[in-house]
């Protein structure tokens, strides 16, 4: 009797049930997270996957479109071959021989033509985004329509050379003379085309907006685009006669960027 509880000591009995509804709920919502959670991650490593295997057979198509090309250019088949819409990104193509090749659409974005000769090549359409042509002929190919991006043409030889309707803003020249070059209705916005001779050039319709013209030799006829407000140039800078340059701002030459 002494070792008796009082009934208010007691603790009430859990009821039926009591709690086990907020913990099904709980665990049922954990478990959909988590089944989502698992989800996403399978779905973002297979898509992850899919592009690393793309990229790599991108690549392998490339080098295997570069070793085709150079089979022919060494075989001096380069003229009697279609290379249209060939793809060679970030390949390098120095020194080889693609006179007279029909490279029209081709995707040349980032590639090497150092010393590469596409005298006569047709070019159009083609992507040269910030290509490398060093020593590079292109006399007498056709660039019209081209995006030319950032490209870096350097001692390049383009006497004859069409660049009509062409993409080069950005570009930068640095050789001596430009030739007999078509520039009609280019775009060579922001182009580096300090202390180039460009006598010979026909610009019609021209972009020259901020480009940079410090010594640069301008035809005695040219017809420049609407939108020439600003540009960099100096007093070595050779403009056609009459040609008022009041009318346009002289821009900061900084083509660092």
């Amino acid at each position: 009797m002494g070792d008796r509880v009082p009934p208010w000591a007691q603790a009430d009995p859990p009821s039926r049930g009591s709690g086990s509804k907020g913990d099904r709920v709980l665990t049922a919502r954990e478990a959909v997270v988590g089944f989502i959670s698992a989800t996403l991650v399978a779905v973002l490593t297979v898509i992850s996957q899919m592009a690393i295997d793309d990229r790599r057979e991108d690549e392998a198509d490339r080098r295997e479109n570069l070793r085709f090309i150079r089979e022919q250019a060494a075989d001096g088949k380069a003229d009697k071959v279609s290379f249209r819409g060939i793809d060679l990104t970030g390949q390098n193509l120095s020194g080889l021989d693609l006179r007279h090749g029909d490279l029209e659409g081709a995707i040349l974005k980032d590639a090497d033509l150092t010393g590469t000769d596409l005298r006569n090549a047709n070019l159009h359409g083609a992507d040269l985004r910030s290509t490398t042509m060093k020593l590079t002929h292109l006399e007498s190919a056709v660039l019209t329509d081209a995006m030319l991006q950032r490209a870096n043409l350097l001692d390049v030889t383009m006497d004859g050379a069409v660049f009509d309707g062409a993409d080069m803003r950005k570009s930068s020249w640095s050789f001596f003379n430009a030739g007999q070059v078509s520039l009609f209705e280019t775009d060579l916005s922001d182009a580096e085309i300090a202390g180039v001779d460009m006598t010979h050039a026909t610009i019609h319709e021209t972009k020259l907006l901020g480009a940079d013209l410090r010594g640069a030799q301008l035809p005695q006829e040219a017809n420049f685009s609407r939108y020439f407000l600003s540009a960099c140039f100096d007093e070595d800078t050779r403009w056609p006669p009459g040609y008022r340059t009041q009318a346009i701002i002289k821009g900061s030459c900084d083509y660092s960027g």
